[in-house]
């Protein structure tokens, strides 16, 4: 009998399988990121909202570099579509009782609901230095719709706020993605190299080697280091 021998390759298709539980990982990932940014920015739209006094001044403190809004509200019972920015007037005095650049959106139709409120966008401002900034805002008489609006403060970013909250969603929605494209490309390719090593050479097989059996002993010679068998 002729021994079998050959030279085996391995079967196993690389990268495992195991890879593809890393794209729901990351879906999952980077959905809980993103819920948590998004609370956290409502916490901080939530915490740095407030009202300013019925005389339309209020006073905030705030950092070097930090930015707010400036809202004429209404309550959400009065939502309507035709809704219009009063005609307004917002100063902004900083801590040593200088004023303060106010910049005045170009859209008037800008508005926000939250809080309790619905409001227009009036103003933005930015704090040059650290310390107590007083807000007042003063309405040109006759220029409000029934019933006199009030006027809020806050950092409210929507866009930034969004942009913020989807990008690790996205993010992991994207590498999910990648991750499965790169597997599956690297499995194929796996899986085609050793069909051609098989295929281009005869003597390599996938599976283990067969091993080789040990030839029986000649008829008439007895095994070795054994001596003849005598029976009484």
């Amino acid at each position: 009998m002729s021994a079998i021998s050959y030279t085996p390759i391995s079967q196993r298709v690389r990268p495992s399988k195991w890879w593809f539980a890393l794209c729901p990982l990351l879906l999952i990932g980077g959905t809980m990121l993103a819920v948590g940014i998004g609370v956290n920015e409502y916490h901080r739209a939530k915490d740095t909202y407030q009202r300013l006094g019925t005389d339309g001044t209020g006073t905030v403190h705030l950092d070097t570099g930090e930015q707010r809004t400036v809202f004429v509200v209404w309550s959400e019972s009065r939502v309507t579509e035709t809704i219009q920015r009063p005609t307004n007037t917002v100063t902004v005095t900083g801590p040593g009782g200088e004023e303060v650049d106010v910049q005045r959106p170009s859209n008037s139709k800008e508005t926000f609901q939250g809080m309790g409120d619905t409001g227009i966008k009036v103003a933005d401002f930015t704090a040059p230095r650290t310390g107590d900034y007083e807000v007042t805002i003063t309405f040109e008489a006759g220029g409000q719709d029934v019933a006199r609006p009030l006027a809020a403060i806050g950092d409210f970013d929507v866009l930034g706020a969004v942009g913020r909250t989807l990008l690790p969603s996205g993010m992991g929605a994207v590498g999910a993605f990648l991750t499965l494209i790169t597997v599956l490309i690297a499995r194929s390719r796996s899986r085609k190299r050793i069909n051609h090593v098989a295929l281009t050479n005869p003597g390599t097989m996938p599976g283990p080697p067969t091993l080789t059996p040990t030839p029986p002993p000649t008829t008439g010679t007895p095994p070795p280091n054994q001596g003849p068998i005598s029976y009484g």
